[in-house]
C-alpha cells in the first residue's frame, strides 16, 4: 500500500549499466507487494538515449536505465499520469524475461501516461499476468545502430498472459506494437497508429518479410489474440501477423 507522487527523477543522460528508478518487487512469491500507486512524476535522462553501444574504448556496454519496473512477486499496480522519456531503457518494463509462474506480476495497469524518446521502448511486457495499457501517448521511437532494441513504441513478449492495448495515441516509431514469444490473449483494441516507419539505413528492409520493420500491430511467434477497431495512418505496414490463433 504504496503511494509515489508528484517527484522528479532525473539523471545526466550519459551514464551505462542497469536499473530502474522505481524497481518494485519483493524476493519472496509468499510475501508479494501489492497496491502501489505512482502518479504524476516524471522520469528523464537516465542513461544514454542515443547509445551507440560503444564507450570510447570501443567496447559495448549495457545502457538499459528504466523509468518504472514493476518486477516479480507484484499485485495491482498503478502506473497512472506520469511523463517518462529519454532514458536508455524502457518507460515501463513489467516482469522480466524469465520467471516461473508462481513470481510472475499481476495486475499492472499503465494509465493516461506520456512516455517519448527513449533507446529501448515505452512499455515492455515480459512474464507477466493481466497487463492493461490504456490511454497513453507514446511516440519517438527510433531504431540506433548498434543496439539491439528495433525501435518499438510497445512489445509484449516471453510468455506474457492477457494483455490488453486499449485507446493508446502512438505515433513516429519503427514499429508501434510487436507481439511474440507464445504470448496469450493479447488484444490491441481502439488505438490510433501514425506515422510508422522503418529505419531509412536498414539496407535489408523488405516489405514482404514477416521481420521487417515498420508494422502498426505484428503478431508472430505462436502468440494469440488479435486486433480490433484500430485506427492506421500513414505506416510502411498495417496488421501483420502468423499462425492461425489471431482475430
Amino acid at each position: 500500500n504504496v503511494v509515489i507522487r508528484n517527484l522528479t527523477f532525473t539523471g545526466d543522460g550519459i551514464g551505462y549499466g542497469s536499473g530502474s528508478a522505481i524497481p518494485i518487487y519483493s524476493n519472496s512469491s509468499a510475501n508479494r507487494f501489492h497496491d502501489i500507486l505512482l502518479y504524476n512524476n516524471e522520469i528523464s535522462f537516465l542513461g544514454n538515449d542515443y547509445d551507440d553501444s560503444e564507450t570510447s574504448l570501443g567496447e559495448s556496454q549495457e545502457n538499459d536505465y528504466h523509468g518504472i519496473h514493476p518486477d516479480i512477486n507484484v499485485d495491482r499496480v498503478w502506473i497512472f499520469n506520469n511523463k517518462i522519456h529519454n532514458l536508455g531503457g524502457d518507460s515501463v518494463q513489467v516482469s522480466r524475461a524469465s520467471t516461473s509462474d508462481n513470481n510472475r506480476p499481476s495486475d499492472v495497469f499503465i494509465i493516461n501516461n506520456e512516455f517519448y524518446s527513449n533507446l529501448e521502448n515505452a512499455v515492455d511486457v515480459k512474464t507477466a499476468n493481466n497487463t492493461l495499457i490504456m490511454g497513453n501517448v507514446v511516440y519517438d521511437w527510433r531504431q540506433h545502430r548498434g543496439n539491439t532494441s528495433t525501435g518499438a513504441a510497445i512489445v509484449v513478449h516471453n510468455k506474457a498472459k492477457n494483455t490488453w492495448i486499449v485507446n493508446n495515441y502512438i505515433s513516429d516509431a519503427v514499429d508501434a506494437v510487436i507481439v511474440s514469444d507464445g504470448s496469450v490473449e493479447t488484444w490491441v483494441i481502439g488505438n490510433v497508429i501514425h506515422n510508422i516507419k522503418h529505419s531509412i539505413w536498414d539496407e535489408n528492409w523488405a516489405f514482404s518479410s514477416i521481420y521487417s520493420t515498420g508494422s502498426a500491430i505484428h503478431f508472430r511467434g505462436g502468440s494469440k489474440g488479435g486486433a480490433i477497431n484500430n485506427t492506421i495512418i500513414n505506416t510502411d505496414k498495417g496488421f501483420e501477423g502468423e499462425g492461425s490463433n489471431l482475430i
